[in-house]
């Protein structure tokens, strides 16, 4: 897709499967479970949408995935990983080495979203991007530096030490709606959210904005509405799918 100078593509770390209560919290499985059919576990599909941007000579990837540096037992039954391509295979098959990214945008640091920014080389861990900046916000990482009991399965600070190392990091929307259902129903908050009613007054701030300026939305975790577009429809609105490559 192209908006003006700069293209806009999906490229996928893969697809793996968590609690559907966890993504859902208080919302009766009832209610969501025919747009998302769970397992025999309980778990939903999720998908690891890389946003990559290039305008002129610059790359931008917007999160890494689930990376390769958890163990591989973990990744399977933890994080429901299904096997097949992952982020660096999906660059490669479109002709980009890792060298050409020259910035990665983490939206925040669970680790299905930065455990790509690493990679473990040469018996230790390396910047996967080694020419790029790294851009997060500093409150997300001062969180992931100082998890709590509740926050800890998510949080892997050593895994991002090599970029702090290196200097690459520096500190500047992820999963405020995980899959676009949570965008079409202000209510709907997952269940891990530490400030579910501050989420949903910020996602019905978010829609007036979108509204107002007909920003392009992008789902990180979506199949089947991954991009998407807000239009007004009486005295509500409703999410029409954009084409992406």
């Amino acid at each position: 897709m192209k908006l003006g100078q700069t293209e806009l593509r999906f490229v996928s770390d893969g697809h793996f499967r968590l609690d559907g209560g966890m993504m859902f919290g208080i919302v009766p499985r009832v209610l969501w479970e025919k747009r998302f059919p769970p397992d025999e576990e309980n778990r939903v599909g999720l998908e690891l949408n890389c946003l990559l941007i290039r305008h002129g000579h610059e790359l931008t990837l917007v999160d890494t995935g689930l990376g390769t540096n958890l163990p591989p037992r973990q990744l399977e039954t933890v994080w429901g990983l299904t096997p097949g391509p992952r982020l660096l295979d999906k660059l490669a098959a479109i002709g980009l080495a890792p060298e050409d990214i020259t910035c990665v945008v983490n939206t925040h640091l669970h680790i299905d979203h930065c455990g790509g920014d690493t990679i473990e080389a040469a018996g230790r861990l390396q910047p996967t991007f080694p020419r790029a900046r790294y851009l997060v916000q500093r409150q997300e990482w001062l969180d992931c530096n100082s998890p709590n009991e509740r926050t800890r399965g998510s949080y892997f600070p050593e895994l991002l030490q090599p970029l702090v190392e290196g200097g690459q990091m520096e500190l500047h929307l992820g999963d405020v709606a995980p899959f676009a259902v949570h965008f079409e129903k202000l209510a709907w908050v997952p269940g891990m959210d530490l400030a579910q009613l501050d989420s949903l007054e910020s996602k019905r701030g978010l829609l007036q904005e979108v509204m107002a300026n007909d920003y392009l939305l992008t789902f990180y975790h979506e199949d089947a509405l991954a991009a998407a577009r807000l239009l007004q429809e009486g005295d509500g609105y409703r999410l029409v799918p954009v084409p992406f490559e």
